[in-house]
């Protein structure tokens, strides 16, 4: 085969109409990007947080492609320029004569970045998942944490729960008579721990505010690896013209020590959320020892829009212990950070230092399906 990975260019549109189409045809529900031009985080000059798109094919046929995510982070004191592989897709997946697409794609972008990482990817048994293990990718799992505040609707509302007829009933029977709403509450409230929230306060972010480049500064150094989160790149990742993103900074005793980015959303027929009007902690930083009082402040803002869950994915140990002490819990994840032997590498140690890597929502595809 002639055909080889390219940059996608307009030029290109066609084809990848014509390839969506024959997955369709397929009964595949995955699909590329039918405009070479990214709407979220397009490549812009004064940054380089920014999204490119690759295809396999040539003048006449597009057989896959992918996406990468460009980033700087932090490690070791430097600051790093990372891929992040997103969205691999081959015509493989409904065509055996092209399995081959999907590796050739893969180790195509590693190539040429060998710096990589994934994350997301909907669990182990996903083949994109089995096929970083067999490539010898390091792969751990980024807890979820959910905390209910309104349990009738939670019981009532929900679909992960609400599978077969007999939970349903039994979720209907918990909601409606107060049982399962008090055994939850009761539940979160023997796990919530008192915290010192008296002197705090908030506002909201501004453009470039200074607030967020300080606290970058001060505590970057505090965990082991971590994308940069100055007050640029939160503006290009979450935009204050966008007001469906609630940006707010924490204040104590008149002191900023931390921020957060939060997401109040009216679900409807979704897989695993229903109908249930979803809060979701998308992005956040402060000194580990601030964390409780930030999510503390998240959580407060979330309940005061009227969420009835509030969730939130989370790598990091220090802000695992903060979501606890707020009486969030933890749920199952389908949430997982695979990084390339090459960066595996560059982190000393992985397995003693893999619990202090600071990874949320706002690090992968973004607040996509929130």
């Amino acid at each position: 085969m002639s055909l080889h990975v390219q940059r996608y260019e307009e030029k290109h549109i066609p084809l990848i109409k014509a390839f969506n189409k024959r997955l369709r045809e397929k009964g595949s529900i995955n699909q590329f990007a039918e405009s070479h031009i990214p709407d979220w985080l397009p490549p812009r000059e004064d940054s380089p947080l920014r999204k490119e798109y690759y295809i396999f094919g040539d003048d006449d046929v597009v057989r896959g492609g992918y996406v990468l995510k460009f980033q700087d982070f932090f490690l070791h004191g430097c600051t790093l320029r990372i891929a992040n592989l997103q969205s691999p897709i081959s015509e493989g997946i409904i065509d055996h004569r092209f399995t081959l697409v999907g590796p050739q794609i893969v180790r195509h972008a590693l190539n040429e970045h060998p710096l990589m990482y994934s994350l997301g990817m909907g669990g182990y048994a996903e083949p994109i998942t089995k096929f970083f293990r067999a490539l010898c990718w390091n792969l751990i799992t980024v807890p979820f944490y959910f905390k209910v505040v309104n349990a009738r609707n939670f019981l009532t509302r929900n679909a992960y729960l609400r599978n077969s007829p007999a939970s349903r009933l039994a979720l209907d029977i918990g909601g409606y008579s107060g049982i399962g709403s008090l055994s939850i509450h009761m539940l979160q409230y023997v796990r919530k721990r008192r915290l010192a929230t008296a002197h705090l306060t908030t506002a909201e972010i501004g453009t470039g505010d200074e607030d967020i480049d300080k606290i970058w500064e001060t505590v970057k150094e505090h965990y082991a690896f971590i994308a940069v989160r100055d007050s640029k790149t939160i503006d290009i990742l979450y935009p204050p013209t966008q007001t469906r993103f609630r940006r707010m900074k924490i204040f104590s005793h008149g002191n900023c020590i931390g921020w957060v980015v939060t997401l109040c959303t009216q679900m409807s027929a979704h897989k695993q959320f229903g109908s249930l009007r979803v809060g979701s902690i998308i992005d956040c930083l402060s000194h580990p020892d601030d964390a409780s009082r930030v999510i503390n402040c998240a959580a407060a803002s979330l309940e005061a829009e009227k969420a009835d869950i509030i969730v939130a994915n989370h790598s990091h140990f220090a802000w695992g212990r903060a979501f606890e002490k707020n009486a969030f819990l933890r749920g199952p994840s389908n949430y997982i950070f695979g990084s390339s032997i090459a960066l595996t590498q560059m982190m000393d140690q992985y397995d003693s230092v893999a619990k202090e890597i600071f990874f949320m929502r706002g690090d992968g595809d973004g607040p996509i399906n929130l």
